[in-house]
């Protein structure tokens, strides 16, 4: 019996893939097989971070400011009372990060170095 049901399954699952093959058809030259493209992204916070900032809001005084411009007031405020995090970003984005040189040391000196700083085992 164990056989017949093999034969059986075989025969359902090539049955099966018959019909799926006869839907497949190749694809006519110069014919792309997605013509509406990549569907568009959904609207990012990113996105919505750049529509409001700008446009422009009221500011403390009533006025209508540039969103951008408040938030650097903000920020320059912060690091003249001491906020380090403040100084921090102004000191980057003015000149950017320190650049580490890419050093390659010669073999004995990385030797004398580990030899140095590598405690000892107990013997």
């Amino acid at each position: 019996m164990q056989g017949d049901n093999t034969e059986a399954t075989a025969e359902n699952t090539g049955k099966s893939t018959d019909r799926r093959n006869a839907n497949l058809k190749p694809w006519k030259p110069g014919e792309s097989g997605n013509p509406a493209g990549r569907p568009p992204k959904g609207y990012s916070i990113t996105e919505m971070m750049k529509d409001l900032l700008s446009k422009k809001i009221r500011g403390k005084a009533g006025g209508m400011v540039d969103p951008r411009e408040a938030i650097a007031i903000s920020i320059i405020d912060k690091a003249l009372r001491g906020d380090t995090a403040a100084q921090k970003l102004i000191w980057q984005y003015m000149d950017g990060m320190p650049v580490q040189p890419n050093v390659e040391l010669p073999p004995d000196v990385i030797d004398q170095f580990l030899h140095i700083y590598t405690p000892e085992k107990n013997k």
